[in-house]
């Protein structure tokens, strides 16, 4: 190791690409990317390769430090006539615009520019995943996270994650129809398993339901209710197990902390007893500056 001071710590590990990629700087791919192109350091030195570090290595890409990897949860309240996609587009509204004009307006409100405002903002992460989409017409809590593998899990339905929806339907209700469908119901050769429905207010053209299940890939509510004559005109998300549309402010994005009831759930990390270097700030610049200085002379 050249002399290098070496201490055995428990520590748990990454590959870099999963590591930089769960930064939100990057998506995995861009991440991997990035060390093919000798853009990513570990401990000072250019790393080429998607081999595994301990969470206690300082690891940069282009300068900017990733932090260990963490698996991380937002959500959001998504307004209808909104895309439900991390992207921008010219012709229409996604969650990324919003979050860049919510950011914006913030910014404008504080009196400073974004780059005088001290400390990260999670709005402006390049990469997350979405974990349970919503409909452009359709409105509610979304939740996002860090891990593309977390976000599978929770939207799995062998989870057993309940959302609750609030839809407004035309037509006639019948509460014996909702009643049948406790115990499990199928529709247009789908199965949709337990569906708690009861209505929740009525008014001259419309009826408010409220609706509890585990959503089902390819199991829309629209088919559900337009099995027994009725037509959902409005369609809103108040709910995602224990996360509660009530509990997201309008127009941000909100950092949630992983709810115990899905902790479980969580990808757990490798963990071991390692000799890991000793590095302290200045040893890494020290190193950079000779791997600099080596590249210079090879130019």
């Amino acid at each position: 190791m050249g002399g290098q001071s070496l201490q055995l710590v428990r520590t748990k590990f990454e590959r870099l690409g999963k590591r930089i990629a769960l930064s939100g700087l990057v998506s995995r791919h861009e991440a991997e990317q990035a060390l093919r192109e000798g853009r990513v350091r570990v401990n000072g030195v250019v790393a080429s390769n998607n081999f595994q570090v301990p969470d206690t290595s300082s690891v940069h890409m282009d300068d900017i430090p990733i932090p260990a990897p963490e698996v991380k949860l937002w959500a959001v309240n998504k307004p209808k006539k909104v895309l439900c996609s991390l992207e921008e587009k010219d012709d229409i509204k996604t969650i990324r615009t919003l979050m860049q004009r919510w950011r914006e307006e913030d910014t404008r409100r504080s009196g400073k520019t974004i780059n005088q405002i001290k400390g990260a903002d999670d709005r402006d992460l390049k990469h997350f995943n979405i974990v349970n989409s919503l409909g452009i017409s359709e409105e509610g809590i979304v939740l996002l996270s860090n891990c593309g593998h977390t976000a599978n899990i929770l939207r799995d339905p062998s989870s057993n994650i309940e959302s609750v929806y609030m839809v407004r339907v035309r037509g006639t209700v019948n509460a014996d129809v909702f009643r049948s469908w406790r115990p499990g119901v199928k529709a247009h050769g789908k199965w949709y398993g337990h569906v708690l429905a009861h209505i929740n207010r009525r008014a001259e053209e419309s009826t408010w339901v409220r609706v509890a299940l585990i959503d089902r890939p390819n199991c829309s509510l629209y088919d559900l209710f337009q099995s027994v004559n009725l037509d959902i005109q409005r369609l809103r998300r108040l709910q995602f197990g224990h996360y509660r549309a009530t509990g997201i402010p309008e127009e941000n994005l909100l950092q949630l902390e992983v709810h115990k009831t899905i902790k479980h759930l969580i990808p757990k990390r490798e963990e071991r007893d390692a000799l890991v270097p000793i590095i302290s700030p200045a040893l890494i610049q020290e190193k950079i500056r000779q791997q600099d200085t080596v590249a210079t002379r090879i130019i």
